[in-house]
């Protein structure tokens, strides 16, 4: 199943879990289903992020020129408050977010197009969460928003944070 979000071509897909005494096995990503839903189908890289501290943010994080990128996101473990900005100026959804919750129990797919910053603070400890991209990182295209910044106006869940110096000191948006 596919929910349309607030930002414009994002989207929320329920994973279907096949569940028996054991546990469960799900299919994260066929390439047949995504294109079906109108989802760029491509994978060029899949990250996996484990943060071990609750409350830790990390973004807001895009890309930008030919190396921006479409995220798919997926909590492996633990609970995030998942944070996308549309940053794309001629959107109809520009400055919109998305705030949600994904956890490891709804097992979710997150769709972020390109253009669209992101970020999440760990409602867990131990969360565990996986990318899937469309397009290959690159260190000189990538670009960030302050987490705290008062254009957007996040009320991040948890008020003991944690952050690295980039995130930190990421420009506000003009």
């Amino acid at each position: 199943m596919k929910k349309k979000l607030k930002i414009k071509n994002s989207f929320l897909i329920s994973v279907d879990k096949k569940k028996d005494f054991r546990g469960y096995f799900a299919r994260l990503f066929c390439k047949d289903t995504i294109k079906k839903m109108g989802i760029s189908n491509t994978i060029k890289q899949l990250n996996l992020s484990k943060t071990t501290k609750k409350g830790t943010i990390r973004g807001l994080h895009y890309q930008k020129g030919k190396y921006a990128e479409t995220k798919r996101i997926i909590v492996v473990k633990g609970k995030i408050f998942d944070v996308s900005v549309d940053l794309r100026k001629k959107s109809k959804t520009y400055l919109k977010k998305n705030l949600i919750y994904l956890s490891e129990k709804k097992l979710q797919m997150l769709v972020i197009p390109k253009g669209v910053a992101h970020g999440y603070q760990s409602i867990s400890n131990d969360s565990i969460i996986m990318y899937l991209n469309d397009n290959n990182y690159s260190k000189t295209n990538e670009f960030g928003v302050r987490y705290n910044d008062k254009k957007i106006k996040i009320n991040w869940p948890i008020k003991k944070i944690f952050l690295s110096s980039k995130d930190k000191n990421y420009p506000d948006l003009n």
